[in-house]
């Protein structure tokens, strides 16, 4: 094992070469991160426009990512949505630790998360998976018997991506109670950090004493939260009529250097019908819908390293699946998160209907570039 001194004078080697080859334009941003926990030196492949990192004897890091490798074979919406929200997080300044905001391992687990927190479930609770062993050959195993395991749920990528910030926006106020995104039991937990509350937590699942999104600021978080409402709010000017179906597009991936991302919200070619169809089921639940509704009181929040969680399996999950029945689906506690807000998610969810019908005019179904 190399001392960490002995990892940067590495990097630095290795930097010296990357900056002689930027400046024949073969790479770009050459960038090395040296006081990070882990020390690394990014750059961008200037032909496949492919963001590199590179560390030395980062074992962790390279076991979970042979780890989420696996676990994406289980159902491939887990690797697109994760394409397009780390997109959707680049186009917005927002996936940058060195800037305290989110890491990509942040956005990978919460996309994680998300599916698993789905009615129904797409991802299993990584502790099913990791039941047999932590070592890549037990994983590689374990995940042929969550083979399909998301095939009841039917829900498209472009409602997923739409979901996934309905999710993150209606849990905006909980980080600072105590509130823990768990990819390892698959469910929201009440947790702390050395006896401190997180700014946002994100549990890793190969190490549950250890918060992914640590790096994350207390401005910086507002930064973020910012970033998700224009988004929606820019869904909202769509529907009326204020900006076009290229503005939008542009305004939440970005320019046509990401137009990947954007195909991959469209790539199922009934999508848009499906969706709109399901506007209007949508609309005779409107009066149930509105934040989350906690099944379990939130008393153990701010102590210790609890593990209490809330909502049950599917955790703080938005309930937005149209196909269930209004008995089923469980209004907020609190009444005054109820009302104007309930509205506000409801228009939200009709704009999704629109959002993927404009997006469905492209051609382009092809998905990312590999990487």
């Amino acid at each position: 094992m190399f001392s960490r001194d002995r990892k940067i004078k590495i990097l630095q080697k290795f930097a010296s070469k990357l900056y002689s080859l930027q400046s024949e334009g073969r790479v770009q941003k050459v960038q090395p991160i040296m006081g990070a926990k882990v020390p690394i030196l990014k750059f961008v492949d200037t032909a496949t426009r492919v963001e590199c990192d590179l560390s030395v004897e980062n074992w962790d890091g390279l076991s979970k990512s042979w780890v989420i490798r696996f676990i994406t074979s289980i159902d491939e919406r887990f690797m697109k949505l994760s394409f397009l929200i780390k997109a959707w997080a680049k186009a917005h300044d927002i996936n940058s630790p060195k800037d305290q905001t989110l890491n990509s391992i942040s956005i990978i687990l919460l996309v994680a998360f998300h599916l698993q927190t789905r009615d129904p479930p797409i991802l299993p609770p990584f502790s099913a998976i990791l039941e047999d062993g932590e070592d890549l050959a037990s994983v590689r195993n374990s995940v042929r018997n969550f083979q399909n395991y998301g095939r009841r749920n039917s829900e498209t990528l472009g409602e997923l991506f739409v979901s996934f910030l309905i999710m993150l926006a209606s849990v905006e106020d909980l980080w600072q109670k105590g509130l823990c995104a768990s990819p390892y039991l698959g469910k929201w937990t009440s947790k702390t950090w050395d006896n401190k509350i997180a700014i946002m937590s994100v549990e890793d699942f190969m190490d549950q004493t250890q918060n992914v999104a640590r790096t994350v600021g207390k401005l910086e978080v507002k930064r973020i939260y910012n970033r998700i409402h224009l988004t929606i709010e820019d869904l909202g000017l769509f529907m009326k009529v204020k900006i076009d179906g290229l503005q939008l597009k542009e305004s939440i991936f970005g320019g046509p250097e990401i137009s990947w991302a954007r195909n991959l919200v469209y790539h199922q070619s009934m999508m848009g019908r499906r969706v709109v169809e399901g506007v209007s089921s949508t609309q005779r639940q409107g009066s149930t819908l509105g934040r989350p509704g906690w099944t379990q009181g939130t008393q153990s929040l701010g102590g210790g390293a609890s593990t209490s969680s809330w909502g049950g399996a599917s955790g703080a999950a938005f309930t937005d699946n149209h196909n269930r029945s209004s008995q089923e689906m469980q209004p907020a506690t609190n009444p005054e998160e109820e009302g104007p807000e309930e509205e506000g998610f409801i228009n939200l969810l009709m704009m999704t209907a629109k959002f993927i019908a404009i997006l469905g005019n492209s051609s382009n179904t092809h998905g990312p570039p590999s990487r």
